[in-house]
């Protein structure tokens, strides 16, 4: 009968020309020492615990080297990991899981996801999808093992944006956009407060040219709400210089959706030199600008169609005005402030009052 003490384990040894071998505690099943003679011929003694999986794997894991770890000490070792065996648990399994989820990169995990996420959503969201976790958002974590990052982490990655264009950022934003589906988009982003995929997924049918108006549905806002907004005569312009094609609802893109190419915006962000900015951030310059030029963040609020403040609980069960008509000064007193910054145009542009 073998017992794995400290005497018995230093007198171990290997016969003839046996090479490795692996003793075993008949008190402690499961329990042994390995015994080996490594490439230079010295004698290795490696502690190891040896048990079946509930799927009746077979599994052998080193737990620690002799003398360094001594008899008593790798006893208990290897009833603890037992007992976890016992209550159906793979030790060996979930270290190995371990080992491979520790080398696995947060840039890596991000390519597998998005390898999955391909098949399963619009090309427009993938797009903005990609666009945001390869981004300079996470940056500081692509190289970080994955199952290092924290939620300070991720925290500290994914501040709110604060991010607004000054008015010779905004000049060289709207000058460098060239005469295609991006550049007009851009430039109706930015006076309309609209979001990216609302113009990127605009349709002929929510505009009508006449009334100088665009109406995007329910199902295509975030509130689920009808947006209406009068269009500036600059955006108009703009508009009219999209092209009608045959049997075709959509003003961008073209295939059976909107705009999908939106990582062309990727090479416009970097060729302008522009420090870290997006395409949403014309969404805050907008309602940034107009603030400073004394409109009444109620009105900006409706631009942007945000339901929330003087729209948002018991407030917004009473308050059912539309402020169409100050909506409609408000984006036309924008719209002559853009047009003086691009087009340096003499044209003062007087603030509203309060």
């Amino acid at each position: 009968m073998t017992t794995l003490d400290q005497k018995t384990v230093t007198a171990l040894t290997l016969q003839g020309d046996d090479r490795d071998h692996i003793f075993r505690d008949d008190d402690l099943h499961g329990f042994g020492i390995r015994v080996r003679f490594d490439q230079k011929g010295r004698l290795c003694k490696t502690w190891c615990v040896q048990y079946r999986t509930a799927e009746g794997k077979q599994r052998r894991q080193n737990i620690g080297k002799f003398p360094r770890m001594n008899a008593a000490t790798a006893r208990t070792e290897a009833g603890a990991w037992l007992n976890r065996v016992h209550d159906g648990v793979d030790p060996a399994g979930e270290r190995e899981a371990k080992g491979k989820a520790e080398t696995l990169k947060f840039s890596k995990a991000v390519e597998q996801y998005l390898e999955l996420k391909r098949l399963k959503v619009r090309d427009s969201t993938f797009k903005n999808t990609e666009l945001y976790l390869t981004g300079r958002y996470f940056q500081p974590l692509h190289n970080k093992s994955l199952v290092k990052i924290t939620q300070s982490d991720v925290a500290s990655s994914n501040k709110p944006r604060e991010r607004v264009l000054s008015e010779d950022e905004i000049r060289t934003v709207w000058n460098a956009c060239e005469d295609d589906d991006l550049g007009r988009i851009i430039k109706l982003l930015l006076l309309t407060g609209c979001r990216a995929d609302e113009i990127g997924g605009l349709r002929w049918s929510e505009i009508d040219l006449d009334q100088g108006t665009l109406t995007l549905p329910p199902e295509r806002c975030k509130n689920g709400r009808t947006h209406t907004l009068s269009l500036s005569a600059l955006a108009l312009q703009i508009l009219k210089q999209a092209k009608k094609r045959d049997g075709r609802d959509f003003l961008f893109g073209k295939w059976a959706g909107g705009f999908t190419s939106w990582a062309k915006q990727k090479g416009l962000i970097e060729r302008l030199g522009i420090a870290h900015w997006t395409i949403h951030d014309l969404r805050r310059t907008t309602a940034t600008s107009m603030a400073e030029l004394g409109i009444e963040p109620h009105i900006v609020e409706a631009i942007l169609n945000h339901v929330s403040g003087h729209k948002g609980g018991i407030a917004g069960i009473y308050n059912r005005a539309s402020y169409a008509k100050q909506m409609k000064t408000a984006l036309a007193l924008w719209a002559d402030k853009v047009d003086s910054i691009v087009n340096g145009n003499a044209r003062k542009v007087v603030p509203l009052r309060a």
